[in-house]
């Protein structure tokens, strides 16, 4: 019974990268599709919110923490399909990418790097270097929570554009696991393609706890031309948010122990014992900012759990 599992006031900032947030009220994890199903029903039958947590790579819990049911999830299986591989969605990202190389597999290269788990990568339409998680896939089983099934999608049906895809417009739909279609490449050529991007990422990102680039990259317009003019950083008609963030002047600035990282203007950095108040607070200060300078509204890419 998933109820026997069902932990109380358990402290979220472990189960995220930017290590910030209070308790869940009650916590769980499920390794199985009954125990999912279960979750999901014991959540419905008590009036509970609930959360599906993954890597916890793109999130900020709130400092009073969650009232509700987390649900971490926990198939984290890769099966080799020839030039398929699927994967659990609580599978870690990082595993995924590591067995397309071993397999000599192209196709996620860009994702060197990257943290988070499957799940997050496919709901967010994670991306880097121009490609984006859902050029990559074939399918997505999700479990549909308004009718209790399990159900089946080809990637074509998924809605899948700039950091978005249906799981995120319709939350009701959790992400169960995904199959990559891939294409063979050599082995050797996909390595050193990995090592240059990881070695990229890791010159250019902070090392300290945060999740990941906080707002979402801009699109070219007329009223960023003063920032265009010294910008080299457009890449598919997306401008580097990170640009806009330094311009105004915010790189280093710090809250508390929260601090704007000075590697990478669109991370924000737990820098000691920083608290989600404090990180929202500088969030909300950018925003402000870039609105009163360029007449932009930046979008966050990180979600929020929690009241702020």
């Amino acid at each position: 019974m998933i109820k026997d599992k069902i932990k109380n006031n358990i402290i979220l900032a472990p189960y995220t990268t930017f290590k910030i947030g209070g308790p869940a009220k009650y916590f769980v994890e499920v390794k199985t599709k009954e125990e999912l199903q279960e979750a999901i029903a014991y959540s419905q039958a008590e009036n509970l919110a609930w959360f599906i947590l993954g890597g916890g790579s793109n999130l900020l819990v709130s400092d009073q923490g969650f009232d509700g049911l987390v649900i971490k999830l926990k198939n984290e299986d890769l099966i080799d399909k020839g030039e398929q591989l699927i994967a659990g969605a609580g599978a870690r990202l990082s595993d995924l990418v590591a067995l397309s190389e071993i397999k000599g597999l192209s196709g996620l290269e860009w994702a060197s790097g990257i943290p988070g788990s499957v799940g997050g990568a496919v709901r967010g339409n994670a991306g880097a270097y121009g490609q984006a998680t859902g050029e990559a896939l074939l399918e997505v089983e999700f479990f549909d929570t308004s009718d209790q099934q399990f159900k089946t999608l080809p990637a074509s049906q998924l809605n899948f554009a700039y950091r978005h895809s249906l799981f995120k417009q319709d939350p009701s739909k959790i992400i169960w696991q995904a199959v990559f279609a891939l294409k063979p490449g050599d082995q050797e050529l996909i390595s050193q393609s990995m090592a240059k991007i990881l070695a990229e990422r890791l010159a250019k990102q902070p090392q300290l706890p945060s999740a990941g680039c906080v707002f979402k990259n801009l699109t070219a317009a007329d009223q960023l031309v003063e920032v265009l003019a010294a910008s080299e950083k457009i890449k598919g008609g997306k401008l580097a948010c990170a640009l806009v963030v330094d311009n105004l002047g915010f790189k280093g600035q710090q809250n508390g122990g929260a601090e704007v990282s000075q590697e990478h203007a669109n991370f924000i950095v737990n820098r000691q014992a920083a608290t989600a108040k404090e990180v929202k607070a500088l969030i909300d200060k950018i925003k402000q900012a870039a609105e009163a300078k360029y007449q932009i509204k930046l979008e966050e890419e990180i979600q929020y759990l929690g009241l702020f």
